[in-house]
C-alpha cells in the first residue's frame, strides 16, 4: 500500500526560487529520489522524424534493388562484386560505378543506424509512465508564477500545454486510493518545508497509511468474528457475505492489491471466517 518514492510534493510556493533553467533544474533536484522530473515526450516531432528515416530508407532500398538486378545480367566484375565483399572494396577504389555503389552502401549503413537507434530510443521514452497527478500539480504550480508568467520564457513557456504530451522520469507507481486519500486531506500533516516547496517524506506517509490499513483489516476481522459469535445460527451466511463483500471491496479500492491479490487475500479472510464458525459448533443454516 506504501508508495516506492521518498518524497512526494503537496505544494510549491515560487516566491523566490530563480526565474531560469537552473532555477527549474533546482525544483527537480530539491526531490530527493527525482520524482518530479516531468519532461515533454515531443510524440508528434519524434514520430515525424522516424517517418524522414523511414522514408529515406525506402528510398535507398530501391536503389540497393537496382543495383542487385544489374548484378544478375552483369560482367565479371559485377558478379565478383555481389559475392565478394574484398572484391567490391578493391573495384570501388578506381571512380565509377563501384565507388558510387559503396558509397550507396555507407548510406544505407548510416541510416539504418539511425533508424533503429530513433525506433528504440522512441520505445523507450513510450514506456515512461505519465507524471502522477500530484507531481503534475506542483510543478505547474510552481512553474507558473502568476497569471501569464511562466519560470521560462518564449519557447519554453508552453512545455506544460499538453499533458498527453509528458512524462516521468521517474518510473514508480502512483500512490493508491488511500494514500491518496490521506495525500489530498491530511498531507499538511506529513509537510516538511524544502527551500520553498513543501515535501511530503513518502516514508512517514506510507507508515500512517500502513497503520490505518493494518487497523481497518483488524476491525473487519474482529467484527466479522464478534457478529458470528452472537448472532444466530441462520444469519450465519448473510454475514459471512456481508464482512466478505466489505474485505474485498476495501482490498480492491482501497489499496494497490492485483486482482489475484485481492482474490487471494478474500480467499484467506473467508476460510479464517469459516473455520471460526466451525469451531463453535454452530452451522450456517437451522437443524
Amino acid at each position: 500500500m506504501s508508495t516506492s518514492s521518498n518524497s512526494i510534493e503537496l505544494a510549491s510556493k515560487p516566491n523566490h526560487l530563480q526565474s531560469s533553467f537552473a532555477g527549474v533544474a533546482g525544483f527537480f533536484a530539491i526531490d530527493g529520489d527525482h520524482s518530479s522530473t516531468v519532461f515533454r515526450r515531443f510524440d508528434k516531432l519524434a514520430l515525424q522524424n522516424l517517418l524522414y528515416l523511414q522514408a529515406k530508407l525506402a528510398g535507398l532500398e530501391e536503389q540497393q534493388k537496382r543495383y542487385d538486378e544489374e548484378d544478375v545480367t552483369g560482367d565479371m566484375e559485377a558478379k565478383q562484386a555481389a559475392t565478394s565483399w574484398i572484391d567490391l572494396e578493391r573495384l570501388a577504389k578506381n571512380p565509377g560505378r563501384y565507388a558510387d555503389r559503396m558509397k550507396h552502401l555507407q548510406e544505407i549503413q548510416e541510416a539504418l543506424r539511425n533508424y533503429q537507434e530513433a525506433l528504440l530510443l522512441h520505445s523507450g521514452v513510450l514506456a515512461l509512465p505519465d507524471p502522477p497527478k500530484t507531481t503534475l500539480s506542483a510543478f505547474k504550480h510552481f512553474f507558473h508564477q502568476e497569471e501569464g508568467v511562466t519560470r521560462l520564457r518564449k519557447e519554453s513557456s508552453t512545455i506544460l500545454d499538453d499533458e498527453r504530451d509528458l512524462a516521468s522520469l521517474r518510473v514508480s507507481s502512483g500512490p493508491d486510493s488511500l494514500t491518496a486519500f490521506v495525500l489530498n486531506h491530511m498531507g499538511w500533516l506529513f509537510a516538511t518545508r524544502s527551500g520553498e516547496v513543501d515535501l511530503v517524506k513518502a516514508k512517514t506517509l506510507a507508515r500512517f497509511v500502513n497503520i490505518v490499513s493494518t487497523i481497518i483489516a483488524a476491525m473487519l476481522l474482529i467484527g466479522a468474528v464478534t457478529t458470528l459469535n452472537f448472532a444466530e445460527a441462520p444469519y450465519h451466511l448473510i454475514i459471512l457475505a456481508v464482512y466478505a463483500a466489505a474485505f474485498a471491496a476495501f482490498v480492491a479500492l482501497m489499496t494497490g492489491a492485483s486482482k489475484a491479490e485481492v482474490f487471494s487475500a478474500s480467499c484467506a479472510y473467508m476460510a479464517v471466517l469459516v473455520v471460526f464458525v466451525g469451531s463453535t459448533g454452530n452451522c450456517c443454516l437451522p437443524t
